[in-house]
């Protein structure tokens, strides 16, 4: 199985390189996106506050200075008119102050018009051709003021003269009521420019405000697209080969070495893909070596069986017949020596059929016959028989057996196995003890149990108990002469029909052996690894506890031995729980504890730690460490 991830053109790869890049690249486009907005949104509400101010202390003024001098020039004229009024009946005290109020407007409104407007249009923004309109119509109105004022001052003059009809003749003639009338279409020009000029920067500041809503509208649209896009693409370049080399994991966790990770991104997840693909094949390779070993072990604990039980007949039709005083007759010496031969003998024989037997089961050669049968006869049967089994320790042994379906299995081997567990059971009952055999139909199998009422098994005994050639302290041998195989080889039977068997008991309290039975057959039948095989992967644990936890290694499996064995289930859970407690990283968790399923992984290892490993990686994402 090869998974492959491409990371796209090279000039994307090119401008991403690494993962770092490519979240600096996000990060400073979207930065710049919002550096533009922001600069666009200060510009034009700069230059919006810039035309209202220029607007508020340029354009308006100069509007009121129309009026203002539209204003003043009212008033000079009518000073005029009521001074000729005021001299005409005499009353010569009001022509002064006609004169004073004059005078005073006159130099306001030349002020007005050659210092004041001039200073204000020079400051303002607008166009060298609409100052030019503005300075020429100031200066038409400075030229004609200046006519109509030597007319004036003319007129006062004669008045204070007495003068009359000179006076008249100057300011009611038509020349004067042209001039007025060519002021009032001076001042209503510049009226019109100043208005069509503010007019100007009023829409210049509409637009600018609808324009700061349309760029902050399509720059923000831009922005949110952008953000939404860019990381997408980012995100999705970094998670696709991280799921992809996570799939291939479990693959691996599966016990599927020839997957190949081939990710193609230009970053670290490609440097990933290839330290994944050099120590897929490193465990590929140790795999198959460790299966030639136990291959050629099998084989030869086979070969060997066979050959050493080629003689064993010969040897006790011997020794049967020496005995039988076939070749004369025997002391009782003599009888006695040979019996403890032909014992031995027969014991040998013993061992070595339980060797073929493990051979067997290893090499997944073991053979059933199945047959549609009610299993309670079965355990009727074996009950019946054991019954026979060292009579003088007057052991009771009750049947407690639930109606049972009738189901498709191999029944001389569910004898077997009945036979082993009962036999042990025997043995270690102290005498007028009771031993309990029952059956009943639990969660879709058939569980069996054999519950004695003897001394009980130390619990850091019992983990071990089903490794071939194990005795608790040699207890079975010094008590019974077993060989350590039976139990080894029930394992083997029931383990291949994807049963389980397993035990609980205290010391001096007793012992429950328990075996599941499926009400399917496997006919397929698995290899079930029994001989050497836990030493060995203690060994190789052992070695792992060294290497990521170093001189404390060998100490702390230790401990986790004597305490709850080394299985699947407690070196993962252990893992675990330094992960939580901070003393391995996440990297090294998921590591620690792959490496150590592939040392534990059979078939049988994988699939019973899978549903309490899917339980402890929810409680570990809880806490944030997967």
């Amino acid at each position: 199985m090869v998974e492959r991830f491409e990371g796209g053109f090279s000039l994307k790869k090119l401008l991403f390189g690494s993962i770092r890049k490519k979240l600096t690249f996000a990060f400073g486009v979207l930065l710049l996106l919002l550096l533009i907005i922001i600069s666009v949104t200060y510009l034009l509400n700069k230059q919006i506050s810039e035309d209202q101010a220029y607007l508020r202390e340029v354009n308006a003024p100069l509007g009121l200075m129309v009026e203002q001098v539209r204003g003043d020039d009212a008033i000079l004229t009518e000073e005029v008119y009521g001074a000729l009024l005021h001299a005409e009946k005499g009353e010569s005290s009001l022509l002064k102050e006609h004169r004073a109020v004059y005078d005073a407007v006159g130099v306001q409104l030349d002020n007005l018009l050659k210092i004041e407007a001039p200073a204000l249009v020079n400051k303002s923004r607008r166009s060298i051709e609409d100052k030019q309109k503005i300075y020429t119509i100031l200066s038409e109105l400075d030229r004609i003021n200046l006519l109509l004022t030597d007319f004036e001052v003319s007129a006062f003059k004669d008045m204070e003269n007495g003068d009359f009809i000179t006076v008249r003749s100057l300011v009611l003639t038509n020349q004067y009521s042209d001039y007025k009338k060519e002021l009032e279409d001076l001042y209503t020009s510049w009226e019109k420019e100043e208005g069509r000029i503010a007019e100007q920067y009023r829409q210049r500041v509409l637009m600018n405000s609808r324009n700061v809503q349309y760029y902050n509208l399509f720059l923000g649209t831009f922005f949110i697209i952008i953000a939404l896009v860019l990381p997408f693409f980012i995100i999705r370049s970094i998670s696709r080969p991280v799921k992809e080399l996570t799939e291939l994991t479990k693959e691996v966790q599966k016990g599927n070495l020839k997957v190949r990770a081939n990710v193609l991104t230009g970053d670290e997840l490609e440097e990933l893909g290839k330290a994944f693909n050099v120590s897929t094949e490193q465990l590929e390779r140790i795999d198959k070596d460790r299966a030639q070993i136990d291959k050629a072990k099998t084989e030869f604990m086979s070969i060997t069986s066979h050959e050493l039980r080629s003689p064993m007949t010969p040897m006790k039709a011997q020794l049967q017949m020496v005995l039988g005083n076939y070749f004369g007759k025997l002391n009782k010496e003599q009888k006695e020596s040979l019996q403890i031969v032909l014992n031995n003998t027969e014991r040998l024989d013993k061992i070595i059929v339980d060797f073929l037997e493990i051979s067997r089961i290893e090499a997944a050669r073991l053979k059933f016959n199945f047959i549609r049968v009610d299993l309670t006869k079965t355990v009727d049967s074996v009950i019946e028989e054991m019954k026979g089994f060292l009579p003088e320790k007057k052991i009771q042994i009750i049947s407690r057996v639930e109606r049972l379906p009738t189901i498709e299995v191999d029944p001389d081997r569910v004898s077997q196995v009945l036979r082993n567990l009962i036999n042990n059971a025997i043995k270690f009952t102290p005498e007028n003890g009771k031993i309990e055999v029952s059956a009943k139909l639990s969660n879709g199998m058939i569980l069996f149990s054999v519950r004695d009422s003897g001394i009980g098994i130390p619990e850091s005994a019992q983990r071990r108990l089903f490794e071939p050639f194990y005795q608790v302290d040699n207890m079975y041998q010094h008590i019974s002469g077993g060989t350590g195989l039976g139990l080894a080889i029930c394992k083997g039977i029931i383990e291949s029909q994807n049963g389980k068997i397993w035990l609980s008991s205290q010391p001096n309290k007793g012992t429950i052996f328990y075996f599941t039975v499926p009400l399917r057959p496997i006919r397929e039948v698995k290899a079930i690894r029994l001989l050497l095989s836990q030493e060995s992967t203690d060994e190789n644990i052992k070695s792992l506890f060294k290497q990521y936890l170093g001189p404390l290694g060998n100490k702390e499996f230790e401990g986790l031995k004597d305490s709850n064995g080394i299985s699947s289930d407690s070196v993962i859970n252990y893992i675990y729980f330094l992960g939580k407690q901070g003393i391995l990283t996440k990297e090294f968790v998921e590591e620690f504890k792959n490496r150590s399923l592939l040392i534990l992984s059979s078939e049988e290892a994988a699939s019973k730690s899978s549903v309490s490993d899917k339980i402890r990686r929810e409680e570990l994402k809880k806490v944030g460490l997967i």
